[in-house]
């Protein structure tokens, strides 16, 4: 009788367990392996709803409470043991690391330990975000190093994938999207509105169009711009901002929306578990993103159909063709995004059209099984 080949173990590594892009992926991909032929195993920070799922799944976590996204040295070197100790004791056949910190720590653990595969993950460069000079030179150079020391980084867009500080070694650089889950279920639009408005019972019987934000509140998402745009008279007629999702510039923009006097037109929802189930509630979905690797999140608003205004930048032009999918505009441009959530507000047929088109792209080019496949081939490479 012919033995069963063992199962590839693949060990996940994640810095945080919250519900953002990286964890989706996360969550996507370890989901999606075949069990016959693979066994996931994730490692991760926290215990939120990334850790929820994949119990739910039947798939193993490990905690990892040293684990932070903030740079602090003892906290650091305590992640790095204990990384080190669960690769020794796994002994995965693939280590697929997520995240900058993790990339790094990740990386040099499974390479003393000696782990045939090493992948890595960007979701995005954080030399991008708003720092100093000297700190991004430097998170360029540890980004350097853990693409050195993988076998393969895999990038989320091509516009990840042409940043990558990959000099000399680019040939490591591979290019998959991010895949749409296949499991996302949604909302009609009453249902979806009902749910949300419970956290803004104001927003019952409101006639104007619910223009969507899901996204964490950071600065990289734009948010104050958004705002900012909704200070316009013509625009408070036309629509209300919904915005769902939490972070740490909850406080500034909820002062920002005190301050410009805008307490009937700007909502905060906070954080609302399975985001994407309420895609259906909104009329436009905005993204007004200051950098993104990808925007996953674009991917959800074109299952539901949604019409998109987002930035210019990073991977999304890779969703949004302008013109044709949506429109995009320059980042941190309040006139702009005043200027196209107006005409969007006042063109039914634009709006119909363009979400039409949107979803159809998503269909075609996001499918989870052909992402899915494309990554499973790396961890069997040789």
């Amino acid at each position: 009788m012919k033995e069963l080949e063992p199962k590839t173990k693949v060990l996940f590594v994640i810095t945080k367990s919250n519900w953002g892009g990286a964890q989706k992926y996360v969550f996507e991909i370890a989901n999606g392996l075949d069990r016959k032929i693979f066994e996931p195993v994730v490692a991760l920070g926290g215990d939120g709803e990334l850790a929820t799922k994949l119990r739910s799944s039947k798939i193993r976590i490990i905690s990892l409470p040293s684990l932070g996204r903030d740079i602090n040295p003892l906290r650091d070197a305590a992640s790095f043991r204990d990384i080190l100790r669960i690769v020794r004791e796994e002994r995965p056949d693939v280590v697929h690391l997520n995240s900058s910190k993790i990339g790094i720590l990740g990386s040099l653990a499974a390479r003393i330990v000696g782990v045939p595969k090493i992948i890595f993950t960007a979701h995005g460069w954080a030399f991008n975000e708003e720092r100093s000079l000297l700190s991004r030179m430097a998170i360029k150079l540890l980004y350097f190093i853990t693409i050195a020391l993988c076998d393969t980084t895999i990038a989320v867009s091509k516009a990840v994938a042409n940043d990558a500080p990959a000099w000399g070694i680019r040939s490591k650089i591979v290019m998959i999207h991010p895949p749409l889950s296949d499991e996302t279920k949604q909302l009609d639009k009453p249902s979806a509105r009902e749910h949300l408005a419970k956290s803004a019972p104001s927003l019952r019987g409101e006639n104007r169009l619910w223009v969507g934000i899901v996204a964490e509140l950071h600065k990289n998402k734009g948010i104050t711009y958004a705002i900012e745009a909704m200070r316009d008279t013509d625009l408070q007629k036309n629509v209300v901002l919904v915005i769902v999702g939490a972070g740490e510039e909850k406080n500034v923009l909820e002062n920002q929306v005190r301050a410009s006097g805008l307490e009937q037109s700007v909502f905060f929802l906070g954080f609302h578990q399975d985001a994407a189930q309420f895609m259906q509630a909104f009329d436009i979905f905005l993204l007004p993103s200051i950098t993104e690797a990808f925007g996953y999140v674009l991917l959800e608003a074109g299952f539901a159909g949604l019409p998109v205004v987002a930035s210019s930048v990073g991977g999304i032009p890779e969703i949004i063709d302008d013109g044709k999918t949506g429109i995009l505009i320059s980042p941190r441009r309040h006139t702009l995004i005043r200027d196209m959530v107006n005409h969007l507000a006042e063109s039914p047929t634009l709006r119909s059209s363009l979400g039409a088109a949107l979803q159809a792209k998503v269909a075609r080019s996001f499918s989870p099984e052909k992402i899915i496949v494309q990554t499973a081939k790396l961890y069997k490479q040789s």
